[in-house]
């Protein structure tokens, strides 16, 4: 089953003061990328060459999430919007082990207990984690990159390995004839205690301060016509729902994507969109048109804008809004139009509403950008943005590198592909800043008292080509408090530029 689109301005309910925790993930062989290793933090950087799969690895990022969050999971709990699919069947183990639990608390007296074997603990959490990694995993990369598992192999390799940790587990993923297989292991499980007392061949969950409690049936409700086989499955849907709990929760994030070529995008949306209402209305009337397929970034970005909707403010509305004016002299807005069933985006300068097909390259490729984070981004979540400097001077480039930080310091995660050494640098300069009083920082470099960031909430990640392997590998960049971050990659570029312009006036000084 494919993944759908997400409804702009959704919010999926989760405790926004959390950390996304620990997440690392290790690609072998996934596309271009031969070897990458990646922890995900506050701020992620991926630098590097043109075609080295910087959006490779953060489309990769953003499957991760979806598969978490997508359109194809299934909700549970409204309280705590916990994930599993409960028909995932059950290993030939997980069947024993709850047959044989259920066995053992059928000779309970009424409020007796006993713990749960930390082995049917596991096998439910083999069966939800494989679920997601074997299943939705595979759903979310399949929509992400419009192409199959096979397509995602690096050429002439047999193919790709993937490894997610999080201090909660372990997943080891392998393609193999179009699918992927897991291996996953889980740390830190939790202690589950079953109570006889009775449910009306149902099960039930509390807790205390110490363990979860699963409350059971009584024997004699066991004794019922199919009760035995009713509550193995609801003992076991239980079990995969504490495990998800225990291990997801804090990746139950919402994960925004920004493709590349954003201002092209935008301005041709309109006509994509009414080339599918004509086919729409003509349906059956005329030879099927097929139309090329979109990445899921990109449709994504398309029905997102598509169903934008001002109405509601969010968190990050007036933070955005002091970077906007001092970015593009202006604001971009949303005004109902005539032409199309929904707002149109416009440039508001000096009172004037000026459509973006007339407005410059750098307003149409950061309008995306602020619609975004003054309408559906919101702290927790995660942002990832392609080439964020595109079309930008490099003054404006220092500009835009002060509103990311100071999404940072509002809990938003962002993650980058760029090519522009002046936001790197500035990027640096923030964390130099880490070293400054807030009154420093205020008085003396006239930035805001929170606009730093730390070496810890930082990393940079450099792609380059491995001629052993023919394929991109990532190299992490030392991020110092004393020195920001290191500038190896372009500085080696700097030096062949030397190079060659040295080489080039030594020449022609010898002609003359």
């Amino acid at each position: 089953m494919r993944l759908q689109p997400r409804i702009a301005g959704r919010r999926y309910l989760r405790d926004t003061t959390q950390e996304i925790p620990e997440l690392r993930f290790r690609l072998n062989n996934f596309g271009p990328i031969s070897n990458a290793d990646i922890y995900l933090k506050p701020l992620t950087l991926f630098v590097g060459p043109n075609s080295c799969g910087k959006s490779y690895t953060a489309m990769f990022l953003h499957s991760v999430f979806l598969a978490h969050t997508g359109e194809a999971t299934h909700w549970l709990s409204h309280r705590r919007r916990v994930l599993v699919d409960f028909r995932a069947g059950l290993v030939p183990a997980e069947e024993k082990h709850v047959s044989a639990l259920l066995a053992q608390a059928s000779k309970l007296p009424p409020g007796g207990s006993l713990p749960v074997p930390p082995e049917i603990v596991q096998d439910a959490a083999d069966a939800t984690l494989a679920n997601l990694y074997g299943k939705r995993l595979q759903d979310a990369l399949e929509y992400s990159y419009a192409s199959s598992v096979r397509d995602l192999i690096a050429i002439e390799k047999p193919h790709f390995r993937v490894d997610i940790e999080t201090p909660h587990y372990a997943a080891h993923l392998r393609s193999y004839r179009g699918k992927i297989r897991v291996e996953a292991s889980t740390t830190g499980a939790p202690q589950v205690v079953a109570q006889a007392d009775g449910g009306k061949r149902g099960v039930r969950v509390g807790s205390d301060k110490d363990s979860i409690i699963i409350h059971l049936p009584l024997a004699a409700e066991l004794l019922e016509e199919d009760a035995e086989d009713e509550a193995r499955w609801r003992l076991t849907q239980v079990l995969e729902r504490i495990i998800s709990g225990k291990t997801w929760d804090q990746l139950l994030v919402e994960c925004h994507y920004l493709p590349a070529a954003r201002s092209g995008i935008l301005q041709a949306h309109r006509q994509l969109v009414g080339y599918i209402a004509r086919m729409a209305a003509r349906a059956g009337t005329e030879r099927r048109r097929e139309i090329p397929p979109y990445s899921g970034v990109v449709a994504d970005f398309i029905a997102t804008i598509v169903q934008l909707t001002t109405e509601e403010k969010g968190p990050l509305y007036r933070l955005t809004g002091q970077i906007e004016e001092k970015l593009i002299g202006g604001r971009i807005v949303m005004q109902e139009s005539q032409e199309i069933p929904y707002p149109e985006i416009q440039y508001e300068f000096r009172d004037t509403a000026i459509p973006m097909h007339r407005t410059s390259s750098s307003v149409s490729e950061l309008a995306p950008l602020f619609l975004y984070l003054k309408y559906i981004v919101s702290p927790g979540q995660v942002l990832i943005i392609e080439e964020p400097e595109a079309h930008l001077h490099p003054e404006n480039q220092r500009i835009l590198a002060q509103l990311l930080v100071r999404l940072v310091r509002s809990n938003v995660h962002v993650v980058l592909t760029t090519h522009s050494e002046y936001l790197v640098e500035q990027l640096s300069s923030f964390i130099l800043l880490s070293n400054v009083s807030k009154k420093d920082r205020v008085e003396k470099y006239k930035y805001g008292a929170d606009d730093f960031l730390r070496p810890d909430e930082v990393g940079a990640y450099v792609f380059s080509f491995d001629p052993r392997r023919k394929g991109y590998k990532t190299q992490q960049v030392e991020v110092t408090a004393e020195d920001g971050i290191s500038q190896e990659e372009f500085l080696r570029i700097h030096e062949v530029l030397y190079q060659e312009s040295f080489k080039l006036r030594d020449g022609l000084s010898r002609q003359d």
